[in-house]
């Protein structure tokens, strides 16, 4: 049976990272909100939402902080071991980028204007 989870690699703005954790991507562009009221659930409210993806990859002597920091409209490729590559189009890294000096680990928030999936 093929591999239906887990992440081959991520590429961000043409360079290729060593991804240590994927938390989510998201790839719609709307949402739903529950509209509540005093007496019951009124049903949803469709609201638009951030295309994005939550990403750790882990520390190298040739990665810059400040280079991840400073994407901003890049191209961001997510590879999973299923076979679909999703591509964040227009991804800016949102947060402050922390370092983990313990473990290694950078994590990454980015978002951007659409989520293809191929």
């Amino acid at each position: 049976m093929a591999d239906r989870a887990g992440v081959r690699g991520i590429r961000i703005a043409g360079l290729d990272y060593d991804v240590k954790a994927l938390a989510a991507i998201r790839v719609s562009n709307k949402m739903r909100e529950p509209i509540l009221g005093v007496d019951a659930y009124h049903g949803t409210a469709l609201k638009p939402a951030v295309p994005g993806a939550d990403v750790t990859i882990t520390d190298s002597s040739g990665i810059s902080i400040q280079t991840l920091q400073d994407v901003v409209g890049q191209e961001v490729q997510i590879s999973l071991a299923n076979g679909k590559i999703y591509t964040l189009v227009d991804a800016t890294a949102t947060d402050q980028i922390p370092l983990n000096p313990e473990n290694g680990e950078i994590v990454i928030v980015f978002a951007a204007s659409s989520c293809l999936q191929s």
